[in-house]
């Protein structure tokens, strides 16, 4: 299963190398239309994204994510700033959403309004988690850079591994060898290259098809 959150994950991967964007030019939308927004969208179990109005602004929160801004692009059309994202609201017949469209990477994604408490999170990863031993881990422990400001911590605590990427919650990762690991949030995998002296160079992370190569700081 390939979740918002993944999706997200790589977006803003992307943004944070990127150069600071201009400010958006927008549309205004009346408080009371922002009002029939406000609530909560499951794109996938463990994926929730979270619509609330500060003042005239429009909010929007994916599970783990930082919040950040709806720019309107219509009354029911929004973009992100961040990131190259579009958002459509359905509505029904009393202009409350019923339901959100995301718009990105060339995909859309539909979410529907949820009510009740979404269902718990479920494993996507397939792969057969093993043991890997903590001094053979420790190895990979340290940062590395995918860009000037997109950096992703390795660590571990005990007998558990986890990665965090810059400005991003901290995960768990499982081995499925002592060079490659997954994560069990998102459908992503992360592989550390060694070099002949079996000290580790770089990661690879895996995800939505596209791989991504960071080199670890000295």
């Amino acid at each position: 299963m390939t979740t918002y959150l993944a999706t997200l994950f790589l977006a803003l991967l992307a943004a944070q190398q990127a150069p600071p964007k201009p400010p958006p030019a927008t549309t205004g939308v009346d408080a009371a239309i922002l009002d029939q927004y406000v609530g909560r969208y499951q794109l996938a179990q463990a994926a929730i994204m979270t619509v609330s109005r500060d003042g005239g602004h429009l909010m929007v929160q994916v599970t783990g994510q930082p919040k950040v801004e709806l720019y309107p692009d219509g009354n029911h059309e929004f973009f992100l700033q961040v990131v190259d994202a579009q958002v459509t609201f359905e509505v029904n017949d009393k202009g409350r959403a019923t339901a959100l469209v995301l718009h990105q990477l060339g995909r859309d994604q539909r979410a529907p309004r949820i009510d009740l408490e979404p269902a718990a999170p479920e494993d996507v990863a397939v792969a057969q988690e093993v043991t890997v031993a903590p001094d053979v881990f420790d190895r990979h422990v340290g940062e590395y850079e995918f860009g000037p400001t997109a950096v992703i911590t390795i660590s571990r605590e005990g007998t558990h591994f986890y990665e965090q990427l810059t400005g991003q919650s901290t995960f768990e990762i499982f081995a499925k060898n002592d060079r490659e690991y997954f994560l069990k949030v998102v459908d992503a995998q992360i592989t550390f290259d060694v070099d002949s002296q079996m000290r580790t160079t770089s990661l690879v992370l895996h995800q939505g098809g596209r791989e991504i190569r960071a080199v670890k700081t000295p």
